[in-house]
């Protein structure tokens, strides 16, 4: 505070507030640093914490709603590749088939 008043201007960012301190004389502008730094790192905290419920909400979501296979069970695994008509006659002369 200065004369009793908080610079509006010290509530903009930390930037501005970093401006601020850098301005105000000994101590009172390194406390105004050091509380713009802490306030910055808390938010910041914080928002990694939602991120990370919310990322894993989408894993629960995930895990519990998809198939596990998006095949069925009776489905071939290896689906064959068609064959040309000339091919399997091909084969069928050569005794193949």
């Amino acid at each position: 505070m200065v004369g009793g008043r908080r610079p509006a201007a010290a509530s903009d960012s930390v930037a501005a507030a970093v401006a601020v301190g850098e301005q105000l004389p000994g101590g009172t502008g390194t406390a105004l640093t050091h509380a713009a730094a802490g306030a910055y790192t808390d938010a910041l905290g914080l928002g990694l914490l939602v991120a990370a419920g919310v990322a894993f909400a989408g894993v629960v979501l995930v895990s519990r709603f998809l198939p596990a296979k998006h095949r069925d069970a009776g489905a071939p695994r290896v689906a064959t590749p068609p064959v040309a008509d000339a091919t399997v006659a091909e084969a069928v002369a050569l005794g193949g088939v």
